[in-house]
């Protein structure tokens, strides 16, 4: 089966004001520790992903046969579903970190992706 994607677009334009703090503050609390413990002078002045949210498209839904193994059971066949999706992110972000006295900004990022995901039913 074929879809447009865009109805996962309308989830991210609904929730993209959210999804951005959300994920800005959770790669900042996430981030930040682990480089002061691997001792680099780095950390986020500023952390927006902008209001340009997420765009999917090309979306394909399908069935597969799966190999699936279980613990003492051994290799079995399952029926699942794979939904292949292609993500486009043209960030108007605006990153700043600081290295020491040197600060560097990021104020446009963009991402292309393809996304497969794979479900045993």
């Amino acid at each position: 089966m074929e879809a447009s994607g865009n109805f996962l677009s309308a989830i991210f334009d609904q929730m993209w004001h959210h999804t951005n703090i959300a994920v800005s503050n959770t790669i900042k609390e996430t981030l930040e520790p682990t480089l002061k413990e691997m001792k680099v002078p780095l950390h986020f002045v500023k952390l927006d992903l902008g209001s340009v949210p997420i765009q999917t498209k090309n979306m394909f839904i399908h069935r597969v046969d799966l190999d699936v193994t279980h613990a003492g059971k051994g290799k079995e066949k399952a029926a699942g579903i794979q939904i292949d999706v292609d993500v486009n992110w043209n960030g108007n972000c605006d990153i700043m970190l600081q290295v020491r006295v040197v600060s560097l900004r990021v104020v446009y990022f963009r991402i292309f992706l393809f996304v497969r995901n794979i479900y045993e039913s």
